[in-house]
Parts: structure tokens; C-alpha cells; sequence
């Protein structure tokens, strides 16, 4: 006879030890695959848990990904700040109006347009745009005066205006297609 054996002869019928020793084996077939099932699961989950975190690489991981999402929040915090600091700056330039033709030639082409609709606008839509830019009428009287005396700069400016009124149609641009 075999030193170890997991199967035994009672009554004339051969027993397995394992099933005989087995919890499941005594309940109804239904709730038997049940508790097997969730027996399985649990083993399964213990012994994936512990694999994992008795794996030596899994700390090493976890400081790199701790590193790298630190670097990033540091980095988007810096992207956040420069994009404030550039909005603060076009703001300072947006706002601030020309004394005369040569500044009005160095402006930003969005601050051109913004000047030479006050320029072409009548008396009643400079004032509103006065507000609304925070302009005053010291600060715009001289450009205006040069407007009004200037044909070449006034036809500049208009220029410009009517430059910015300009659409087209989208279905005109060139395609990137290859001809085929």
C-alpha cells in the first residue's frame, strides 16, 4: 500500500479524502457552486493582493508615478501662471490708446482694429467705447485731431477697419488633398 493515498474503500466504494473533507460537499448542488465560487474569488483575491504588494517593483512604480504626476501639477501650475501673465499683458496693451500715427502703426493688429473702430465711429459710439475701454478724452483727442487733419492716415485707418469686416468662406480655402 501507497504511503499516501486520497482515496479510501468503504462499504465496498472507493471515498475521495478531498471531497470527503470538502465544506461544500454537504450542501445543495445550487448553494455548493455558490460557496465554491466565492471561495475561489476570495483565494484568488488574496493571493493577487499579496503578489502584488509584495512585489519589489510595485514601490518603485509608485515612486515614479508619484514623481512624474508632482513634475506635472508643477508643471501645469506654471503653464496656468504664464497664460495669466500673458492675458495681463495683452490686457496693459489692449487698453492702453496711441498718441499719434507712429504709435498706432506699432500696435498689435486686434489694438488696431479696436482704434480705428473708435476713429470711424460717430460721437455717440466713441463715448460708449470710451467706457467701455477706460479711455480718456485727453488721452484719445490728440489721435483724433491727426485723424481728422491726416487723409493718408485716415485712409489707413479705414483701411484697417474695413480689413477686419473682410469674411470668406470657408469652403474656399486651399485643400490639402492629394490629387489623385
Amino acid at each position: 500500500m501507497l504511503p499516501f493515498t486520497l482515496w479510501k474503500l468503504e462499504d465496498g466504494q472507493f471515498q475521495d479524502f478531498y471531497k470527503s473533507y470538502d465544506e461544500a460537499q454537504y450542501l445543495e448542488a445550487d448553494e455548493r457552486s455558490r460557496e465554491i465560487q466565492l471561495s475561489y474569488e476570495r483565494l484568488y483575491g488574496q493571493n493577487q493582493n499579496s503578489l502584488y504588494l509584495n512585489s519589489p517593483l510595485v514601490a518603485e512604480f509608485e515612486q515614479l508615478r508619484h514623481g512624474y504626476l508632482k513634475r506635472l501639477l508643477d508643471l501645469q501650475k506654471q503653464l496656468q501662471e504664464e497664460i495669466k501673465r500673458e492675458f495681463e499683458i495683452k490686457r496693459r496693451d489692449l487698453a492702453r490708446f496711441p498718441k499719434n500715427s507712429s504709435e498706432f502703426n506699432k500696435l498689435p493688429l486686434e489694438a488696431q482694429v479696436r482704434v480705428a473702430k473708435f476713429l470711424v465711429a460717430d460721437a455717440k459710439d466713441r463715448e460708449k467705447m470710451k467706457d467701455e475701454f477706460v479711455w480718456s478724452s485727453l488721452t484719445t483727442q490728440p489721435l483724433i485731431e491727426e485723424f481728422q487733419k491726416d487723409t493718408i492716415f485716415n485712409a489707413i485707418t479705414r483701411a484697417v477697419y474695413m480689413g477686419s469686416m473682410k469674411t470668406t468662406d470657408p469652403r474656399k480655402r486651399p485643400s490639402l488633398s492629394i490629387p489623385g
